[in-house]
């Protein structure tokens, strides 16, 4: 395990330990000395590994349907 993912899996696991104790967002933010989104984003992810699988994964673009009539163009 990288200490990438050491990191992100002790972070998950206290913001829901927080949470689970009935502590707000902007209370663990400011507990943790953590920024808001990152918080948010940890409490919304079940697992460590939602978080570690979505990474440098590619967003659908709108140009995605016309890529290959452009291409040919």
């Amino acid at each position: 395990m990288s200490p990438i993912e050491a990191r992100l899996r002790e972070r998950h696991a206290s913001v829901h330990s927080l949470l689970d104790q009935g502590h707000g967002i902007r209370e663990i933010a400011r507990e943790l000395q953590m920024g808001g989104n990152t918080v948010c984003r940890d409490a919304r992810a079940e697992t460590p590994e939602q978080m570690l699988n979505g990474r440098h994964q590619p967003r659908p673009s709108r140009l995605d349907p016309f890529k290959p009539h452009l291409g040919r163009r």
